[in-house]
């Protein structure tokens, strides 16, 4: 039997794999929406010669290859890229073995992707069960409990040690006592701003 008060376990389910990572920041030219400007910050194994955006193909300018991480993509009309703002929505692409991969931006950056944050009863406390997925702006997250939703503990930090790879995530929490219970997670940016998420509330037994 364990001595510590609670178990943290980490199951990786990677949704898209090294192979078909996410583009970090992605950019349009002003003039046309259908030009992009997308950065890696790591250097993934593959690379696409073709991204969709709103169903329309948008094929690499390979003569615009300015670094290993950053690429130029357009419908084949005219792009200056002189100009260009933060994208916002979603593109996709398709990895080495042909499955879709669909990578979602506000700001021109990767948002934090966070679902199926629950919480239940289980045989030796309460199951706390969240996917998350950071960009690199995050420093990490910590899930907090509270018995009257105004007053937080920290229960445990978890520092972001995979940016922009869909984790699932699953806490024990032994230590309660029998009542309304409830629960969130604090996204913590590089910037020392926060986020969080929904608080999620239930009943110990």
């Amino acid at each position: 039997m364990t001595k510590f008060l609670y178990t943290w376990i980490l199951f990786v389910f990677i949704t898209f794999n090294i192979n078909a990572q996410c583009p970090t920041e992605i950019y349009n030219d002003i003039a046309n929406s259908n030009c992009f400007k997308i950065n890696w910050s790591d250097s993934p194994d593959y690379i696409p010669t073709l991204i969709i955006y709103k169903g329309i193909k948008l094929e690499e300018i390979p003569d615009m290859v300015s670094t290993p991480l950053i690429r130029f993509y357009s419908d084949g009309s005219k792009c200056s890229f002189k100009d260009l703002i933060p994208f916002d929505g979603e593109i996709s692409f398709y990895n080495q073995k042909g499955e879709e991969v669909i990578c979602s931006y506000a700001r021109g950056v990767l948002p934090i992707e966070m679902n199926n944050f629950t919480a239940s009863n289980v045989s030796n406390g309460i199951g706390i069960t969240w996917n998350a997925l950071l960009s690199e702006q995050e420093l990490g997250m910590q899930l907090e409990k509270s018995y009257d939703a105004n007053n937080w503990e920290v229960l445990v930090w978890k520092s972001n040690l995979q940016p922009n790879i869909n984790s699932q995530y699953n806490y024990i929490d032994t230590k309660i006592e029998i009542g309304s219970i409830y629960y969130r997670l604090k996204i913590v940016k590089k910037d020392g701003t926060s986020s969080y998420s929904k608080t999620i509330n239930l009943h110990s037994y």
